[in-house]
């Protein structure tokens, strides 16, 4: 949804608004497109839903992939369970925790010849079962 979109919705207070504005965010954490990330929850409709969870679990998420963190990803979704419960979101989270947890494997590894799992484990703060 574009912003004229959310306009529509926003000066109807159409709960859709938020999810629209939660989508446009979500498409710029895909896109990697922090500036124009910032400028979305910089603006208007971010500083009008800043306090609403879903804006809130959907900056974290933002932050965590920025800092290229698995575990502050991780946190976020613990944290916000409501992003399980929107299963577009939850789709694309998904999707961006598996690259991220890709990612951080493969910068630690590649120092290495041989690894230990364990040893992996403990570095990325994860269980060995996930990495």
């Amino acid at each position: 949804m574009s912003q004229v979109r959310i306009s529509g919705c926003s000066s109807h207070n159409d709960p859709r608004a938020i999810t629209a504005f939660k989508y446009m965010v979500l498409c710029k954490i895909m896109r990697n497109a922090k500036d124009e990330i910032n400028q979305l929850l910089n603006g208007k409709y971010g500083l009008k839903y800043s306090s609403h969870a879903e804006v809130v679990a959907i900056k974290e998420i933002a932050d965590a992939n920025f800092q290229g963190s698995i575990v502050a990803l991780r946190d976020a979704l613990k944290k916000h369970p409501e992003v399980e419960a929107d299963e577009v979101l939850n789709t694309h989270v998904q999707g961006l925790y598996e690259t991220l947890l890709e990612k951080n494997l493969n910068k630690i590894i590649e120092t290495y010849t041989r690894v230990e799992l364990s040893h992996i484990a403990k570095k990325i703060r994860l269980d060995e079962a996930t990495v």
